[in-house]
């Protein structure tokens, strides 16, 4: 999935006013603030520099990489955010570090 976002984003513009979940891939390449809603509650997640790769925080545990985010992120209940993907909402980015 991962080479097909960043692929997709190499041929159109990123469209920053409407993405989803999946998405994330590409933001999370480089310095960014992003919040999204799943069940009305806020979630914000950030990703910044650490040497020559992004390393991704969410809810209080660092990622080494957006892989690594991809694959272990959970919500406080220990849900993986890839099992309630569909029920994440509302995306946008706050900042661009």
């Amino acid at each position: 999935m991962k080479w097909r976002v960043d692929d997709l984003y190499k041929l159109i513009e990123f469209d920053e006013d409407y993405f989803d979940f999946f998405d994330l891939y590409y933001l999370l390449n480089s310095p960014h603030k992003i919040k999204f809603l799943y069940e009305d509650e806020e979630m914000n997640l950030e990703s910044v520099m650490e040497d020559d790769e992004c390393v991704v925080c969410f809810n209080g545990k660092c990622y080494h990489s957006r892989d690594d985010f991809f694959k272990d992120a959970t919500i406080k209940d220990g849900t993986k955010l890839t099992a309630i993907y569909g029920d994440l909402y509302g995306f946008q980015v706050m900042d661009n570090c």
